[in-house]
């Protein structure tokens, strides 16, 4: 049996900066304690992967 769920989809979007915006810039604002360091967990996970990738890009690149 098939079951047919409801879904969302959810488009958002970062500036090269790294800063979240609306169209009129106001800041992001979160509901709670919970969403913030969520956040934070998000953004500590991509730079440090960010940086394990330029660190093995470097170290296989011949000069």
């Amino acid at each position: 049996m098939v079951q047919h769920r409801p879904y969302t989809t959810v488009i958002l979007a970062m500036s090269a900066d790294g800063k979240i915006a609306d169209v009129r810039r106001s800041p992001a604002r979160f509901c709670s304690k919970t969403d913030i360091v969520h956040l934070e967990e998000q953004i500590t996970f991509l730079q440090m992967l960010f940086n394990s990738v330029l660190i093995v890009y470097a170290l296989t690149v011949q000069p």
